[in-house]
C-alpha cells in the first residue's frame, strides 16, 4: 500500500474536522490499514474488488460515528463513569459482528482507554484480529468468538455493529448485551425507518440519528431503558 494513500486518509479526517491524528495513533493507523489491504487479499476482509475504497470509507464512518457518539452523549458517559474531558473513555463496549475491526479497533487507536469486546465467528476474520491486537500493541481489547446473541451478561455501555441485520431481529439481541441505559449505535441505509421501523424494540428506544458522509445512509442511536 502507497505510504500517500495512508496520508490521504488521515489529512482526509482532519480536513472535515474530525481528527488530527499525529504520533503514535498515526502509527498504529497507518499499520492497520496496511494489514487489512494485504489481509484482504488472502482472507477477503473487504471483498475481492476496490479494497483500497472500502478501506477508507470504513476508517472515515467509524471515526463519523465515534464523534457523533462524543458529541450527543456526554450526559451519559459522564454518569457514573470514568471518562477525562470531551472523550469517549472509561466504557465498556461491545462490537457486533467486527470483521476486519470496524468500527471497534479503529475505536480502540482513536480512544485508547475504551474497554472493547469484538465479536466475530468466523474463525480467519477473528485470528486476523487476534493478531492486529498484539502487532499494534493494544489493550483493554478482546476477541470473542461467542455469538453475540448467546453472550448472557449484561455488562457492555455501548454496543456497535456496522452490518448487523434488521433492527426488528438486532436490537431484541444488543439490549441482552447493554446494562439499564447502555447506548446502540449502527448505520443503516437511507429510508430506514420506513423499511424498519424505530420501534422500541425489546426496550430499546430511538434516540438520535446522523447522516453519514457522500450519502452512505444514517448513524442511528438507540438507547435501553434504565
Amino acid at each position: 500500500m502507497r505510504d500517500q494513500f495512508k496520508k490521504e486518509i488521515l489529512d482526509k479526517l482532519k480536513k472535515v474536522g474530525l481528527w488530527d491524528i499525529r504520533g503514535a495513533k498515526a502509527e498504529k493507523l497507518s499499520r492497520f490499514m496496511e494489514d487489512v489491504w494485504q489481509w484482504s487479499g488472502r482472507i477477503h476482509l473487504l471483498g475481492r474488488k476496490r479494497i483500497l475504497e472500502n478501506i477508507e470509507r470504513q476508517i472515515i464512518d467509524s471515526a463519523y460515528i465515534l464523534q457523533f457518539l462524543e458529541e450527543n452523549v456526554q450526559e451519559y458517559i459522564y454518569a457514573g463513569k470514568n471518562a477525562q474531558g470531551p472523550y469517549l473513555g472509561g466504557v465498556k463496549i461491545a462490537d457486533i459482528g467486527s470483521g476486519a475491526g470496524f468500527p471497534g479497533l479503529v475505536w480502540k487507536m482513536l480512544r485508547p482507554r475504551l474497554e472493547i469486546t469484538l465479536f466475530e465467528r468466523k474463525q480467519k476474520t477473528a485470528t486476523f484480529l487476534s493478531r492486529e491486537i498484539c502487532v499494534l500493541g493494544l489493550k483493554g481489547v478482546v476477541v470473542s468468538s461467542i455469538d453475540a446473541a448467546e453472550y448472557t451478561e449484561n455488562t457492555f455501555d455501548i454496543a456497535a455493529s456496522k452490518a448487523a441485520g434488521r433492527l426488528p431481529e438486532i436490537l431484541p439481541l444488543v439490549s441482552e448485551l447493554l446494562s439499564g441505559g447502555g447506548l446502540y449505535i449502527t448505520v443503516k441505509g437511507e429510508g430506514w425507518k420506513e423499511k424498519e421501523g424505530s420501534g422500541p424494540f425489546s426496550g430499546m428506544e430511538f434516540e438520535k440519528e446522523m447522516a453519514m458522509p457522500e450519502k452512505r445512509g444514517a448513524a442511528v442511536i438507540f438507547k435501553k431503558a434504565d
